[in-house]
């Protein structure tokens, strides 16, 4: 049989040779500068600062150019090439937080939607209550799924939302966790047309190195992403990007405010900060710091954007095979609008002693007959698409695997295994949201 097909990144990206490399030679490297000042140097301006003999001994840190360095590849892979803010994080909450709190001192109303990922919804509406500012959320995901909104509808539900509640504050995702591409850009300039937006946030978690970048440079003040998923990093990095060089400024003032107050505590936040400016005090809080090189590695061979659009097309053609595949295999497909598809598919059993199993057991399943997916409750499956076609013997293990899906038995007649199975099979050792269920599709029934 072939290996199995990866079809997870949604949840976290496989790791690409280049990341790989980075990591390894980074270990290497400690192994022989643990602590000195010429690992400093290393780590501040990169290997710039190297011998020949170096370069030839760690190939894998060509490519690293300091802390400025990176941030500014990260910028440039999220399609901000002007000189954005960045900050870095190994965790997503500290940068949410700065987020929600920007919106709370800065806006008077904000609204999101119900495409929100809930543990963000509750951090804004957490910070927000503690300045009493209301948070407005516009369910438009059902609609949306069941194909009765259009790009245009979803555009003029939430400016007119916006308008009618008196918000001033928006977030939204780039792409939600279900894969529907929302469109920020028409949205943010629709509601511009009409009334004063004073701070705009994006999630693009789902968005970075998976969807072509779309949204300038005055469309979000904050663009929140990591590195872990379509990157192919895999160790989390976090990534919050200030674009808009008329909102910079009172980012950073709540920025540095909310560091000395001890609100926004990330070790690997704090250290690439001081050493991004040379200003090391000497008390920060050991952290590991491999997920910067990975990041940069997987970075090194990343396509620029403009090459992101044939790619992109690979995966929505992926995306509709997949599909049909299911269709004929008995399962039931969502249909959005065109507008809204990504190279995420998201599929569910028709068959209810499928939809009743754990979602552990339908991973359990699907892995052993071939697909690495994420599952959730009522027989969900989210399946993320490759930027390369599907070979024919894939298309097959595809087709079969879903095919025993829904007869919820092997090819050889065995019953589904019910034993439960740890969350992360392929990458054990981080913890990914992804395994939680979805935020309510309201009556979806795909």
């Amino acid at each position: 049989m072939l290996n199995p097909i990866y079809l997870d990144t949604a949840r976290l990206g496989q790791t690409s040779p280049t990341a790989l490399a980075a990591q390894f030679d980074f270990v290497r490297l400690t192994a022989e500068e643990p602590s000195s000042l010429y690992f400093e140097k290393f780590l501040q301006h990169g290997s710039r600062a190297w011998t020949k003999s170096r370069h030839g001994q760690f190939s894998g840190l060509h490519s690293w150019s300091g802390i400025a360095g990176l941030k500014r590849k990260l910028a440039d892979i999220a399609g901000f090439s002007a000189s954005p803010r960045v900050l870095l994080s190994g965790q997503s909450t500290p940068l949410v937080e700065l987020a929600a709190h920007m919106l709370s001192r800065q806006c008077c109303r904000i609204l999101t939607t119900d495409l929100t990922w809930p543990a963000w919804q509750v951090t804004i509406e957490r910070i927000a209550r503690r300045s009493h500012i209301p948070v407005v959320v516009v369910p438009i995901r059902d609609a949306i799924l069941n194909g009765r909104a259009s790009v245009e509808d979803v555009v003029e539900l939430i400016r007119e939302r916006f308008c009618r509640e008196f918000c001033d504050g928006l977030f939204l995702p780039a792409v939600d966790n279900l894969g529907l591409r929302i469109p920020v850009r028409a949205i943010v300039r629709s509601i511009r047309e009409r009334t004063d937006l004073r701070f705009c946030v994006v999630d693009g978690a789902q968005a970075i190195g998976h969807a072509p970048a779309s949204i300038s440079d005055q469309d979000c003040d904050l663009f929140l992403a990591g590195c872990h998923k379509w990157i192919g990093a895999y160790q989390p990095l976090r990534l919050a990007i200030a674009p808009n060089r008329h909102t910079q400024p009172v980012i950073e003032e709540t920025f540095r405010s909310l560091i000395r107050q001890g609100e926004l505590r990330d070790s690997l936040l704090s250290f690439t900060e001081q050493l991004d400016s040379g200003t090391l005090d000497g008390i920060s809080e050991t952290t590991n710091l491999t997920p910067l090189f990975a990041a940069r590695g997987a970075a090194r061979v990343f396509p620029r954007n403009a090459s992101r659009w044939g790619l992109f097309r690979q995966q929505l053609q992926n995306a509709r095979m997949v599909r049909s595949l299911a269709s004929q295999a008995g399962w039931l497909t969502p249909e959005p609008d065109e507008g809204f598809l990504t190279g995420i598919v998201l599929i569910q059993s028709a068959d209810r002693k499928v939809r009743a199993l754990p979602p552990d057991v339908l991973r359990r399943h699907l892995h052993d007959e071939g697909i690495i997916a994420t599952t959730y409750a009522d027989g969900l499956v989210r399946l993320s698409m490759p930027a390369r076609g599907f070979q024919r013997d894939e298309v097959q293990l595809i087709t079969q695997a879903l095919q025993s899906v829904s007869r919820h038995t092997t090819p050889l007649g065995r019953p589904v295994d019910t034993a439960p199975v740890p969350a992360e099979l392929p990458s054990a050792g981080f913890v990914d949201q992804s395994t939680m269920r979805p935020a309510s599709t309201g009556s979806l029934v795909l």
